[in-house]
């Protein structure tokens, strides 16, 4: 009998144990800058259609963009999603009280702000980290290589389906600038699901490094969704991946990284600029894109702190 209260006591001693939460250290993630945000095209919408033109012109908008901008009805296009089927609603995977928010919506003359800015959200995941580091021998010499990894998800089928686009970039706090090093095998993957069977299509996407924008970075253009000849969606890239490397003679300077997932809720050709200010770099799309950044400093030794993760943009 007390053979086996001790063998009961071990069990549960275990068991407490994989229960417990295990510390984590600020240093130890394999999510280095992770950022969970609720994207609204509705509130991006209002911004742009309040602009005049001139001031869209200032921003580099074409006169197509903005033709489109003024056409576009979106409270049209919310009454035109409630038509279709519940069965299609939900492999856009909206939920039966999401379902019922929509038709209720659409059965409105007019369709209060507040209500569209709620059937606007959608929750997009993004992260950046660093899954391989290491010195190769280039020329004779020692250099220092850092493989980065990131990754987005969606959570919903968004209202604007157009090509998206991820950019990143990169920075040193001293003259030994980051360089951008292609290797064959790694590219930024868009996974795009076929709605009815489920099948993955993939589409591989060379990162694009344009020195030009300002400062070093990378970037890819993606479709976030096709639609069919009846207007619904047959595909939606629900989540995508891309490596990168980026290397350095000096081991002793410290690693800036700005990566953004922009969101093309009106423009037709979305385009973006590097702007470098003291030891750090940032991204800024021309309007209509909706952002999202992962920010960050890395140490010398390409650790982290949680003190050096930020939020939005670099100004």
């Amino acid at each position: 009998m007390k053979k086996t209260q001790k063998i009961l006591s071990i069990i549960l001693v275990i068991i407490l144990l994989c229960l417990s939460p295990i510390p984590a250290f600020a240093n130890e993630t394999n999510k280095d800058f992770e950022k969970i945000n609720v994207i609204n095209e509705y509130d991006n919408y209002i911004s742009l259609i309040s602009k005049s033109d001139e001031q869209l012109k200032a921003t580099g908008m074409a006169d197509d963009d903005i033709k489109y901008i003024r056409d576009f009805n979106y409270e049209k296009e919310i009454k035109n999603r409630a038509k279709l089927t519940d069965e299609i609603l939900k492999l856009y995977r909206y939920s039966d009280n999401e379902i019922k928010e929509l038709r209720e919506a659409a059965k409105l003359d007019k369709i209060p702000e507040n209500i569209m800015k709620s059937i606007s959200r959608s929750t997009l995941t993004s992260s950046i980290r660093i899954s391989q580091k290491g010195i190769i021998t280039e020329a004779g010499q020692n250099v220092r290589y850092v493989d980065f990894e990131y990754k987005f998800s969606w959570s919903r089928i968004p209202m604007m389906l157009f090509n998206d686009t991820v950019a990143i970039a990169f920075h040193s706090d001293n003259s030994s600038e980051y360089i951008y090093k292609k290797v064959n095998s790694y590219k930024f993957t868009a996974n795009l699901t076929t709605l009815l069977s489920g099948k993955i299509v993939t589409e591989s996407v060379e990162w694009k490094y344009d020195g030009s924008k300002g400062g070093p970075n990378v970037s890819a253009k993606f479709p976030v969704g096709m639609k069919g000849a009846d207007g619904i969606v047959t595909h939606m890239c629900y989540n995508g991946s891309g490596k990168f490397r980026v290397t350095n003679r000096d081991t002793n300077c410290r690693l800036f990284v700005d990566a953004v997932y922009a969101h093309t809720v009106i423009t037709i050709a979305p385009s973006f600029s590097v702007s470098i200010k003291g030891p750090n770099i940032g991204i800024n799309f021309k309007m209509g894109a909706d952002e999202q950044h992962n920010t960050g400093w890395y140490y010398s030794n390409l650790t982290i702190s949680k003190d050096y993760i930020y939020e939005g943009n670099v100004s």
